[in-house]
């Protein structure tokens, strides 16, 4: 008889792999950056490895990504976190939109009563920029990136063009 895995634990591994081939998104992008690529970059990882927008040779990313994972694997965790991460835009959507929720809290249906409360809404979203600086970094450290948790490998690539724009598939998997 087969062996299943509960679902529970095959949802947890699919959180883990999306999460790792994250941490490797991010590390491949540095090694790009210390490698002086200036090409502006997009990435969507996901459980079966990562997706780049932009224009970088398929040979250049590949190598950059084998670096990052060998960089990763060797304790460099700090290649998991990267500054334009997406992770940081939704942190601070959420808190900045939280915070001008908060703001018009019964503020009732005129608009010359909205019109009144939209200084302490400008301040309370700018207080709001300044609480999720902190809060992306740290998100992207304990939920979207996985840097040492699982030892995965690159196995290929595949690229696809747009135009001037390029789509390429980083593929990764268990080792």
């Amino acid at each position: 008889m087969e062996n299943v895995k509960p679902h529970k634990e095959l949802h947890i591994e699919f959180i883990n792999a999306v999460r790792a081939n994250h941490a490797l998104e991010h590390a491949t992008f540095h090694v790009l950056e210390e490698k002086g690529n200036k090409a502006k970059l997009a990435g969507f990882s996901d459980a079966g490895g990562f997706w780049v927008l932009g224009n970088v040779s398929a040979d250049t990313l590949l190598e950059s990504a084998h670096e990052g994972l060998q960089r990763l694997q060797s304790g460099e965790a700090s290649l998991a976190l990267h500054e334009n991460c997406g992770t940081n835009l939704a942190a601070t959507g959420v808190i900045v939109g939280g915070m001008a929720w908060l703001g018009m809290l019964g503020v009732g249906r005129g608009f010359f009563r909205k019109i009144g409360r939209l200084p302490i809404v400008i301040l309370l979203a700018s207080l709001g920029v300044l609480i999720a600086q902190p809060v992306g970094p740290m998100v992207q450290e304990r939920l979207t990136t996985l840097p040492n948790g699982q030892k995965r490998e690159v196995f290929g690539i595949q690229r696809y063009g747009l135009g001037e724009w390029t789509l390429q598939r980083v593929r990764t998997r268990l080792a």
